[in-house]
């Protein structure tokens, strides 16, 4: 389990020291569909300090290393559970995605990651607060082990007022699809990301392959996304804040240095903030209906770059 997900009586530190001593009280929906269909749960996975981060690396774990090269990161914020994973521990595990946390740990350590649609697995009780991107999920050994997650994890639950109605046959639908003259886009860096070469040429190589062994239909679509540059960023600002408000600015020192950073912007946070990132979520869903109306499969890299220090930081060039 991330150690950001509830479970009753153990530990949910969210990565952070603040947190060191907290105990759930109640299972997460999540957790609590899990253990009635019968999963173990083993313990608790590293994430990054509040899953702000794409390596995973805190003062209360540790740096969390990638099985396949004990040098690099498996990325996060889902980082422990895909090295748990990864590393033969466990056949899949929870996970959690609101700007690659899910996708990004499952490229580095060659797993399946699911990252549903909003809402597809509920975020309740006490569901997130100030984030809606954020989703459950999971990494996993095998597509049919992440489909068989999502049978049982997904599901309306009246706690998230976001959650979906419940969709059968996740497993059972496994090739009951044929993809062939499906319309597929490959667009490496969504047309305005910067993309390391290497990366570039290993998901174009891929692409072809896919594309011919699938039999799909490569269109020529132009790819453009939104921009979102700082706007994203902040999108977690509130419910941090909401986390660390009554230890703030005490716990300064327990906290990662992107952590800290953030509590200190986070007094700059205006409501025109706030609107900036509601049009940009406009602009993105509108951007997203618009190209799909014209490809059926989008092809792109899940990272621009390549797995870097298990300790960090994150390269700032590419």
């Amino acid at each position: 389990m991330k150690d950001v997900e509830d479970a009753a009586g153990w530990p949910t530190t969210h990565g952070s020291l603040v947190f060191k001593e907290n105990i759930a009280s109640e299972d997460s929906t999540h957790v609590a569909r899990l253990g009635a269909a019968g999963a173990v749960l083993v313990g608790k996975a590293a994430t990054s300090e509040f899953g702000f981060v794409a390596y995973t690396s805190t003062k209360l774990h540790g740096v969390t290393r990638n099985p396949w090269n004990l040098e690099r990161t498996p990325a996060g914020s889902s980082g422990g559970s895909a090295a748990a994973v990864a590393g033969g521990l466990v056949p899949a595990a929870t996970a959690g995605d609101g700007g690659g946390s899910i996708r990004i740990p499952a490229s580095y350590c060659g797993l399946v990651g699911m990252k549903g649609s909003f809402g597809r697995i509920p975020r309740g009780p006490r569901a997130a607060f100030g984030q809606l991107a954020a989703v459950k999920g999971t990494v996993a050994r095998s597509v049919r082990d992440a489909a068989r997650w999502y049978d049982i994890t997904s599901g309306y639950d009246p706690r998230d007022a976001f959650s979906l109605p419940r969709q059968e046959g996740w497993e059972a639908g496994l090739g009951s699809r044929g993809v062939r003259r499906l319309r597929v886009a490959v667009a490496v860096d969504l047309g305005n990301a910067v993309v390391h070469p290497e990366v570039r040429q290993i998901v174009s190589e891929a692409a072809d392959f896919l594309v011919e062994a699938g039999g799909l239909e490569r269109v020529d679509v132009e790819v453009q996304v939104p921009e979102s540059g700082i706007t994203w960023a902040s999108a977690g600002l509130p419910s941090l804040v909401a986390d660390l408000q009554d230890y703030w600015p005490d716990c300064e020192q327990d906290l990662t240095g992107e952590i800290a950073f953030a509590m200190r912007a986070a007094p700059t946070y205006r409501a025109k903030h706030g609107a900036r990132l509601e049009k940009f979520r406009v602009e993105m869903n509108e951007a997203m209906a618009n190209l799909f109306e014209k490809t059926d499969i989008v092809l792109c890299a899940t990272s621009p770059m390549e797995p870097f220090n298990a300790e960090g930081p994150m390269p700032n060039i590419v």
